[in-house]
């Protein structure tokens, strides 16, 4: 059954894991350790793919520059 609800989504809009790791500006090591704490909101299209999406990465940025002060 479909809602009539069409989303559009690009990989252009995720980051994989150590990319978002370089954006945020912390270890990828770290960034799998809160994936796995649920603390990082992810999206697995398979079983071996994480993405990340970019508003998330976002708020990881924000959560960072907070925790520098």
């Amino acid at each position: 059954m479909s809602t009539g609800v069409l989303l559009k989504v690009s990989l252009s809009d995720f980051y994989s894991v150590k990319a978002a790791a370089a954006e945020i500006g912390i270890d990828t090591m770290t960034l799998y350790q809160r994936i796995h704490r649920g603390t990082v909101a992810v999206e697995r299209p398979s079983e071996r793919m994480i993405l990340i999406h970019k508003d998330e990465v976002a708020r990881l940025k924000i959560e960072q520059g907070d925790v520098a002060c």
